[in-house]
């Protein structure tokens, strides 16, 4: 497996607030440019934050881990933001993919999600 093809979570945070919380398999450079240049002729006009002028970005990789279980993580991580954040997912979130076949995935997105605070 090459490197690029390696699940990654990433969070998006713009003074504080959550703006976006994404997975992809592809390279980050490979996923962040196509959200950054897409301009709506595909029907897919890129990320919602992408005119922010300065965000922070954290990222984490998991080799080994399945679509299921990375998304599994996301949800969590957007479901703490929901109970934790005064009700609100990640600004600009649009979709959580919630299932129960990934039993570790509330407890790695609860380390994750404690360490971008």
């Amino acid at each position: 497996m090459t490197r690029s093809k390696v699940a990654k979570l990433y969070i998006l945070k713009e003074n504080g607030k959550y703006l976006y919380v994404g997975t992809t398999s592809q390279s980050l450079t490979t996923r962040i440019r196509y959200g950054l240049t897409a301009n709506g002729k595909t029907g897919y006009h890129g990320y919602k934050w992408k005119e922010k002028e300065k965000v922070e970005l954290y990222v984490w990789c998991f080799a080994g881990l399945t679509k299921i279980q990375i998304e599994s993580i996301e949800a969590r991580i957007c479901f703490s933001l929901y109970s934790q954040k005064n009700r609100a997912l990640a600004i600009n979130t649009n979709e959580i993919h919630f299932n129960n076949e990934f039993d570790s995935g509330k407890v790695v997105a609860e380390k994750l999600f404690k360490w971008t605070r």
